[in-house]
């Protein structure tokens, strides 16, 4: 799929479809209308639309990384350019991610990344975001919460998310897109499941990179 990409920070949502079609049949698996597991899906979307690592939205111990692990303040949404909240974020056509530290940052100089909105594209992440605001609204009224809070108080933990993946890696599409071995689904980072995602295309890791 060829879609124009207006910068290095814009990514559109739909060009990641490619990478992101296997995600299908991990999501399929999951109620969209109940938000434990529907942020398992809004969990691995942005780590492949922005290629973060698991601590930016998940756990790996019991508490997610307090720096790092991303918040509701994290997320900016626009309306044709202005900023809009609340119940306005129905109303968005792009999400911006702020981050303030990273493990490649250490002095905490942050960075931007953005996606915009591919209407009628099941993962377009901004459009996943507003389920999120609809199913969970509370979730972003509070900009302290994490992002991935569950119903019992906690981030989703990465284990989760890694046999989710790894249990989508064996099957394929009806368009004969998806397979691989199970090991190769993880969730150290975005670009680890993206090179994961590409490799029943013939897509080698440097290219994925």
């Amino acid at each position: 799929m060829n879609m124009p990409v207006a910068s290095k920070s814009q990514r559109s949502c739909s060009y990641f479809a490619v990478n992101l079609r296997r995600v299908f049949i991990a999501s399929a698996r999951h109620d969209w209308g109940v938000w434990d597991e529907f942020a398992v899906v809004l969990a691995v979307v942005p780590m492949l639309v922005f290629l973060l690592r698991n601590r930016k939205t998940l756990r790996k111990d019991n508490d997610p990384d307090p720096k790092q692990c991303i918040k509701a303040f994290n997320l900016v949404f626009y309306s044709h350019v202005a900023e809009v909240t609340g119940d306005a974020i129905q109303t968005a056509d792009e999400v911006v991610l702020m981050q303030g530290h990273s493990k490649t940052d250490p002095n905490g100089q942050g960075s931007v990344a953005n996606a915009f909105e591919a209407p009628g594209s099941a993962l377009c992440l901004v459009g996943l975001f507003k389920h999120a605001q609809r199913l969970n609204p509370s979730l972003f009224a509070n900009s302290e919460n994490f992002l991935l809070t569950l119903s019992n108080g906690k981030v989703l933990h990465r284990d989760v998310m890694t046999k989710n993946l790894s249990r989508a890696c064996p099957q394929r599409t009806s368009s004969g897109v998806g397979g691989g071995p199970p090991a190769a689904a993880r969730s150290t980072s975005g670009r680890a499941t993206t090179v994961a995602g590409m490799w029943p295309r013939g897509c080698s890791g440097r290219r994925s990179r």
